[in-house]
């Protein structure tokens, strides 16, 4: 199966999205992909395409986003997202375009975008509510302050979760007056709507607080960075505090999931070595199958339990393929591995269909450039071919991932530009 993504032409119109990235790339980037060019072997026509791709695709799935706010139902029954868009603007105030991730090619918005659409495919199926209002702990069930009800907070989550811990000037402070300052200047919204956002962005300073594992700062009189410890630097401290708020919980399982499927891409990321993804993927497994918070938050929040059923799935199928990558790879640290004899990739045993099932329930509402299993097995086929003795375990992936994509937006209304492509 053929798992390429047909990405949008360049030069398309843009200008419902606000100020888009540069069609071209600037002679900063060029410098740094001739580099990677140096560095990885990789053609340097070939990383200049990877990034122009990258431009394009940032560019359209804006613009898909800001369609979204501006009309959530699609049919005009529900006014346009505000509080949702000004986060996002927060977003690319403090992350700039010429921002790229660790593979120092594509961009690193990709990351906010991808979650953003995911979570845009939960809400548009139905899959998402329209508000989180109750609660339940201990056998009690608990009505939700009204600022904590809208299932818009997740959105604006998504799009703050990692400034906190990247960017001093992005700090809990800058993010609170940053909202407010942008909701006082609105226009043509009620005293009580105003009001209700004001107290939807003094509970986003509580949500930062619980998502940011470190916090960056300036030292004092300087430009250099340092990272202050948070939650006493305890995984255990951090995953309590994440699971304080259905926002977070969700953000986080979306955060790790991309993280996960993207540990291996077209292009190898800068510091990452298939050794730290062995670490990675521990932490993954220990913060989602050892500690479960899906599960929990699905007893504890009935309304989001679909959604976080389908998110678990999704992370389960992840870790066990990217594991499955990683423990068979020939660059590993033998001494990682603790299994008897020899593990060999033509022998493998990998089972993700059950997972499978429920993590792709929403395949035929889901564009394929923005499905976690596309993005991963995109990255895994590009280790393959630079260490083909990982072909057996990859087939097998894709073997049992395959009846799923079929179905892959197939009842998805797609622009005319974007186009499936999984030919045999």
């Amino acid at each position: 199966m053929d798992v390429r993504v047909t990405q949008p032409e360049c030069g398309r119109d843009f200008s419902d999205a606000g100020q888009s990235y540069a069609h071209t790339l600037s002679e900063k980037r060029l410098e740094k992909i001739k580099k990677k060019s140096q560095e990885t072997g990789i053609p340097e026509d070939q990383l200049i395409t990877i990034a122009n791709e990258s431009i394009c695709e940032v560019n359209d799935k804006e613009r898909r986003l800001l369609s979204f706010y501006a009309d959530p139902k699609g049919d005009g029954s529900e006014p346009p997202w505000l509080l949702e868009r000004i986060y996002w603007d927060y977003l690319k105030e403090f992350k700039t375009p010429e921002k790229t991730r660790k593979d120092t090619v594509t961009l690193s918005i990709r990351h906010e975008l991808n979650q953003l659409l995911r979570a845009k495919v939960f809400y548009t199926t139905n899959t998402l509510p329209n508000e989180v209002r109750k609660v339940y702990k201990q056998g009690t069930s608990k009505l939700l302050p009204p600022e904590a009800r809208p299932i818009g907070n997740l959105f604006c989550t998504i799009a703050f979760h990692d400034r906190d811990e990247e960017d001093p000037s992005a700090a809990r402070k800058t993010l609170v007056e940053y909202g407010k300052d942008n909701v006082s200047n609105l226009d043509g919204i009620s005293s009580e709507q105003r009001n209700l956002m004001y107290l939807r962005i003094d509970r986003f300073g509580q949500l930062s607080d619980a998502i940011t594992f470190g916090r960056k700062a300036f030292l004092p009189r300087s430009s250099k960075k340092i990272t202050i410890p948070t939650h006493q630097d305890d995984p255990a401290l951090y995953q309590r505090a994440i699971n304080q708020y259905w926002e977070t919980i969700f953000t986080k399982a979306g955060d790790k999931l991309d993280g996960t499927i993207t540990r291996l891409s077209r292009v190898p990321a800068q510091g990452i070595t298939i050794d730290s993804n062995f670490h990675y993927l521990q932490e993954a497994v220990r913060m989602y199958m050892v500690a479960q918070p899906l599960e929990i938050a699905q007893a504890n929040y009935p309304e989001l339990s679909a959604a976080l059923d389908i998110m678990n799935n999704k992370i389960r199928v992840a870790v066990v393929s990217m594991k499955s990558m990683t423990e068979y790879h020939p660059n590993i640290n033998p001494d990682l591995i603790q299994a008897r004899g020899h593990l060999k990739p033509e022998t493998a045993e990998i089972h993700n269909q059950n997972h499978l099932i429920k993590s792709m329930q929403l395949a035929p509402w889901t564009p394929h450039d923005v499905c976690d299993q596309v993005e991963m097995l995109q990255g895994m086929r590009a280790e393959v071919e630079r260490f083909p003795t990982l072909a057996p375990i990859f087939d097998k992936i894709v073997d049992q991932a395959s009846p799923h994509m079929k179905t892959l937006g197939s009842a998805y209304k797609a622009p005319s530009h974007d186009t499936l492509d999984f030919s045999q």
